[in-house]
């Protein structure tokens, strides 16, 4: 279980980083708020833009996006994007409904990646001393 955690959040840190070749509109921010679903914390954006002559709606902040159950974590998401503002999103150029505002993804995503795999790492060991 460990590796096959550890390849994976290589490679979805990777295809986040791959965001920041993809091409650049402009967006207005529609919703800013934080949503809490029982345990953790997240912001909900929404923001509509316009890529090749198309009107598209975009939700997605960032990739591997990293939650809390901190509330100010996520308000700090929102506050940083007010309703009614304008600013760039990155449009993949192969899928045009795949969208973020700020490219590269979060950057706690692979830390966490691999805290996890040393965690199954561990019980691995213990138990193969048991």
């Amino acid at each position: 279980m460990s590796p096959t955690v550890l390849i994976w959040g290589i490679w979805s840190s990777r295809a986040a980083l791959a965001q920041l070749k993809w091409s650049r509109a402009s967006a207005t921010i529609l919703r800013s708020d934080v949503r809490f679903d029982g345990e953790m914390y997240h912001p909900q954006i929404e923001y509509e833009f316009e890529y090749q002559g198309i009107r598209r709606i975009g939700s997605q902040v960032r990739s591997n996006y990293v939650a809390s159950s901190f509330k100010r974590s996520a308000l700090s998401v929102c506050n940083r994007y007010p309703v009614g503002q304008r600013f760039p999103v990155y449009v993949d150029p192969e899928d045009h409904e795949r969208s973020v505002l700020e490219p590269g993804g979060d950057k706690r995503h692979l830390l966490v990646t691999f805290f996890v795999a040393a965690f199954f790492l561990l019980l691995a060991l213990l138990s193969r001393a048991k």
